[in-house]
């Protein structure tokens, strides 16, 4: 799947870090969406959830995201606040743990990593 042209914005310079989470994100975009139709659906974003041990009801995820269904662009941020309220939630516990799964020592998990942590839990 391509992105659409106007995501990226040729007269700033993307942030390295920015760059990882944008890839580390899509990837988990691409998995999640399983049928390939170009979104995430409330059901797929619902397993992402459960997953993470964040228990949420459908119709809340709903509320929350507004639409049925997530295009790239706005899972990415769906995904950064997520993240943000995850990090801000767990603090420094869940950093030391994740650390034992960041194989490749980026501070963050790629999907396999996740996948990774989701099977020993």
């Amino acid at each position: 799947m391509k992105l659409p042209a106007t995501f990226f914005c040729k007269s700033q310079p993307i942030k390295t870090s920015l760059l990882i989470k944008f890839r580390i994100a899509y990837g988990i975009f691409d998995k999640l969406d399983r049928n390939k139709d170009g979104h995430v659906s409330i059901d797929e974003l619902m397993w992402l959830l459960e997953s993470m041990g964040v228990g949420a009801k459908r119709d809340e995820l709903e509320l929350l995201v507004g639409r049925k269904t997530l295009d790239p662009v706005d899972f990415l941020f769906f995904y950064e606040t997520l993240i943000g309220l995850w990090e801000e939630h767990c603090g420094q516990d869940c950093k030391r743990m994740i650390e034992v799964y960041d194989t490749n020592c980026d501070g963050l998990l790629d999907f396999e990593e996740f996948k990774a942590m989701m099977d020993v839990v």
